[in-house]
């Protein structure tokens, strides 16, 4: 069995290397009989990379700005507390964030510091919370930009919402926590059911083949 294993691993090396060296002997060749079928050959290939670069760009971009989201959605939580505790103390929204900024780390930092200087700019508030809500596209970020929004048009005390919204992240961040520990639990079930569960059963089962095909009188 293992020296089956051990030829099938050298028949695809053997072919592989065939496939690699192929493509290049008969390049030249064409080359040498048409050239402009060779570049127009080398223009599809040229834009098969072009397509692919952009495919992986793009590929890579989406995991990029989801890994974003999901540490936004980690930070909000602490962020919310903080400014609820600023505005608990008799702080106005304006003198909240100008208090926090500064102080804090990570993402929702840089969009608060922006977003105050936005406002010593002249920049009005509520542009400001809709244009949060804007530049991150996550869900947890729209609720609260959303009630601050609803709090400034109906008037309702600010810090009976950022308390709400503060218990609503948390319970939204404890949801994520877990489908990421669920993800991960099956991601660890791959090498255990493909490398590890295969390898256990061939070294126990090995010698007993072994001992069978042996002639005992």
């Amino acid at each position: 069995m293992v020296i089956w294993f051990a030829a099938g691993l050298l028949g695809a090396a053997f072919y592989l290397s065939a496939l690699a060296l192929k493509p290049a002997s008969g390049n030249r060749l064409m080359a040498r009989i048409n050239p402009s079928s060779t570049q127009l050959d080398s223009a599809k290939e040229g834009s098969f990379a072009t397509k692919f670069d952009q495919l992986s760009m793009w590929l890579r971009q989406k995991v990029i700005a989801k890994r974003r989201l999901d540490r936004v959605n980690l930070e909000l939580p602490d962020f919310i507390d903080l400014l609820w505790v600023a505005v608990f103390s008799g702080s106005g929204l304006y003198a909240a964030m100008s208090h926090l900024r500064g102080r804090m780390n990570g993402i929702l930092a840089a969009e608060l510091d922006r977003i105050v200087v936005s406002l010593d700019q002249g920049s009005s508030l509520e542009r400001e919370i809709t244009a949060l809500s804007q530049r991150l596209p996550s869900r947890q970020v729209q609720e609260f930009c959303h009630k601050l929004l609803w709090s400034f048009e109906r008037g309702t005390p600010l810090v009976s919402v950022l308390a709400e919204q503060a218990s609503a992240s948390r319970g939204d961040m404890r949801n994520q926590l877990s489908r990421l520990a669920g993800r991960n639990e099956t991601r660890m079930l791959i090498p255990l059911v493909f490398l590890i569960l295969p390898v256990t059963v061939l070294f126990a089962i090995y010698p007993s083949l072994q001992l069978l095909n042996l002639n005992y009188i």
